[in-house]
């Protein structure tokens, strides 16, 4: 929803594509932020040329601080693992430092010890319902996530619909049978775990580790081996 083609640069030798980066602003949630998705080259100048463009177009376009890899999961772009040298060797040459750090984690979901039994345990007493969501209840999923959250998510949680497909959520009812979390898995890539989310106000009671257990249970039946985190 919020790819600017305008953004989307690539550098060509003759008629070989020998680099690209991507650049987003995402106007729904802050317009004066940037954030370079993607980038990729073959040689250090081709790199700092279409960084410094990228760059270039992003302020352009109101862009008053930029970010990188903000929103990857195991990589630090699509395509670039976090321990690709030469890029962070790149970037710290232009000027970006480092503000953050992500881990995650792959988990061997064949030797947990999660069960119904578990699942039974820590729901006692709370009244709340988890279930993987049926197709009746995609739009009521969707519009959750998109209120909760962010448009963004809820088309990354339309994948968990697709008949057909191993992918699924999870969601959480309170006792009255409104929504107040989700989980998703298989959704944007095979073993891939999330998005997820619980309403803020009620965050911290543990439904957010009911809805992980409840995923990874089924996924286990479902016949999944490990998943990342």
């Amino acid at each position: 929803p919020d790819f600017d083609p305008e953004l989307f640069l690539g550098v060509f030798c003759e008629e070989t594509l020998v680099g690209a980066t991507l650049g987003i602003i995402r106007p729904w949630k802050d317009p004066n932020t940037g954030f370079i998705k993607f980038i990729n080259f073959s040689s250090e100048s081709d790199g700092k040329n279409l960084l410094a463009e990228t760059e270039k177009r992003l302020r352009q376009k109101g862009a008053e601080q930029l970010f990188f890899g903000s929103a990857s999961p195991y990589y630090l772009f699509p395509g670039v693992f976090i321990d690709d040298q030469p890029l962070r060797s790149l970037l710290a040459s232009c000027g970006w430092q480092e503000s953050s750090e992500r881990i995650n984690r792959v988990i061997d979901i064949r030797t947990m010890a999660i069960t119904e039994s578990t699942l039974d345990e820590l729901l006692e007493g709370n009244n709340l319902n988890l279930a993987i969501a049926a197709e009746t209840e995609k739009a009521e999923v969707l519009a959750f996530v998109e209120a909760e959250f962010s448009s963004s998510w809820a088309k990354e949680t339309t994948l968990a619909f697709i008949p057909g497909k191993p992918a699924f959520c999870s969601i959480c009812r309170n006792p009255e049978g409104n929504i107040i979390g989700f989980a998703t898995i298989h959704s944007c890539n095979p073993n891939w775990f999330g998005p997820m989310g619980v309403n803020a106000k009620f965050r911290k009671g543990g439904i957010g580790r009911l809805l992980v257990c409840h995923s990874l249970l089924h996924a286990k039946q479902q016949g999944a081996e490990k998943l990342l985190l």
